[in-house]
């Protein structure tokens, strides 16, 4: 049996790190969201078929 005993500052690092993983995670969704969609107004607006991401 192992005893680990942490500081508050250690444990507030691993809190931040897994918020900051959450958060990116977050943001890569809403960036290929906002990329779907731009490509679909595209498409329906302009007429463009062959959009390169």
């Amino acid at each position: 049996m192992y005893l680990f005993i942490m500081t508050e500052q250690e444990k507030r690092l691993i809190v931040d790190s897994e918020t900051h993983k959450k958060l990116k995670l977050r943001a890569t969704k809403k960036g290929s969201t906002i990329k779907a969609e731009l490509k679909e107004i595209l498409e329906k607006e302009l007429g463009v078929d062959d959009i390169n991401e």
